[in-house]
């Protein structure tokens, strides 16, 4: 074990975890909370239907799905560093792809590559090593790398403005540049596993079997490991109830600019609105990263979807007569929404262990969000056929209601797994 006296000041894991934070917030807020901010100048632009736009924010997700799996894998194999990189490149030349779209073609090779480079820079890359480097508190570095997603609603009133001063051709430009001038430096700070170095998870006293540094440290999955986890109930019980929480997030987050002109809320206000969504599902991103290190995660995911159900019926009642619904959407939908994120990724690591966290964490959330993307674009057929977004939402609030069923069947996490040692 490593002389105490020569350890950093800083556990090296915390500055893994800034580096993830400023990596989330770009591609989130860039890739996935800024469409909403363009979706109508390209609708006026092009004149493209608003089922088709929709249909690219699902093809986004649906790369994003297929990807996921192989994303987990690689990051295991790789280390996130390689995969992170190659997503500030692809993210990039999304952005200048799409400022020289004047087809849909075009517009749909834009977002091809905005997606993969998006997979490379989410959740399993950026979560798989905190796994690897943090044994206590983990749901805290968690929740603080996910809010760096929440923190990617600031870029909603930018892109915003960018789309005033420069039109959205231009700002998408400005984005594409800033993905090789920010994503880049920030993969390089990135690291697999603290045993690479000659050190422990945090929170890890057992210094057994630690690796000299500069000899490696990680280990292959064990051939069939997946497959064996897949058999088990909770991998499916856990992947219904990701898949539900997935259809409403993205069909509201793609939505929410369109849906609230169209009850003739000025873009002005919207556009804080939409910003709002993200920012304040910090709140349930650091909140319930804590509660997670302390609780019954299953008791606390419920308590999300509840949060996020309330505000979709908020939503939907929504109108200039009733502008103080807007309050308790903010509040319960974001919230639950971002308490949701942590509380995913923390229950991979709880219900399977760390050993192969990148791969497994890859394929649940592949299978969710490859089903998930189809929320968006059945939400831009019902306005296109109705004129009206009218009980779309309260659909979707049922929807979440529904995913509980699934949770109440969960079993309770293995011993090894809630005390960090499953997989290890």
């Amino acid at each position: 074990m490593p002389d105490k006296g020569r350890r950093p000041r800083i556990f090296y894991g915390w500055w893994l975890v800034a580096a993830a934070t400023l990596i989330a917030m770009y591609a989130g807020g860039a890739v996935f909370y800024g469409f909403t901010a363009i979706f109508e100048p390209i609708a006026q632009d092009l004149g493209f239907s608003y089922a088709a736009i929709s249909l690219a924010a699902s093809l986004r997700g649906l790369e994003t799905g297929i990807l996921s799996p192989v994303v987990g894998i690689l990051t295991d194999r790789w280390g996130p560093r390689k995969i992170n990189l190659a997503g500030a490149v692809f993210i990039g030349l999304g952005f200048l792809v799409l400022a020289r779209a004047y087809s849909l073609a075009a517009f749909y090779l834009a977002f091809l590559l905005l997606s993969v480079g998006n997979s490379c820079c989410s959740q399993p890359s950026l979560l798989t090593p905190l796994a690897n480097w943090f044994q206590k508190k983990l749901g805290l570095a968690s929740g603080i790398v996910l809010s760096g997603f929440g923190l990617g609603g600031l870029f909603i009133p930018a892109i915003v403005g960018l789309v005033s001063a420069l039109g959205w051709r231009g700002a998408m430009a400005v984005l594409g540049a800033g993905s090789f001038a920010v994503l880049a430096p920030l993969a390089l700070v990135l690291r697999r596993r603290p045993e690479q170095y000659g050190a422990l998870p945090y929170g890890q006293e057992n210094p057994e079997s630690l690796p000299k540094p500069g000899t490696g440290g990680a280990r292959p999955p064990a051939r069939g490991q997946l497959r064996q986890m897949m058999k088990g109930r909770a991998f499916w019980l856990l992947a219904v109830v990701f898949t539900v929480n997935i259809i409403a997030v993205y069909a509201v987050t793609t939505h929410v600019m369109p849906y609230l002109s169209s009850v003739r809320i000025p873009r002005g206000t919207s556009q804080w609105v939409a910003m709002g969504v993200p920012l304040i599902s910090i709140a349930g991103r650091l909140f319930l990263g804590w509660v997670c290190d302390h609780y019954d995660s299953r008791l606390a995911i419920g308590g999300t979807i509840a949060l996020a159900g309330l505000g979709v019926l908020s939503f939907e009642y929504l109108s200039t007569d009733s502008l103080w619904l807007m309050l308790p959407f903010l509040l319960f939908f974001s919230v639950g929404y971002g308490g949701n994120l942590v509380l995913r990724a923390y229950m991979v690591r709880e219900y399977f262990g760390r050993e192969s966290y990148g791969t497994v964490f890859g394929v649940l959330s592949g299978i969710a969000t490859v089903i998930g993307i189809i929320g968006p674009p059945v939400v831009g057929l019902v306005y296109d056929n109705y004129g009206s977004y009218h009980n779309v939402w309260l659909v979707v609030a049922v929807l979440l209601a529904a995913s509980l069923l699934p949770l109440c069947l969960l079993p309770r996490a293995p011993l090894k797994a809630r005390t960090g040692e499953g997989g290890a």
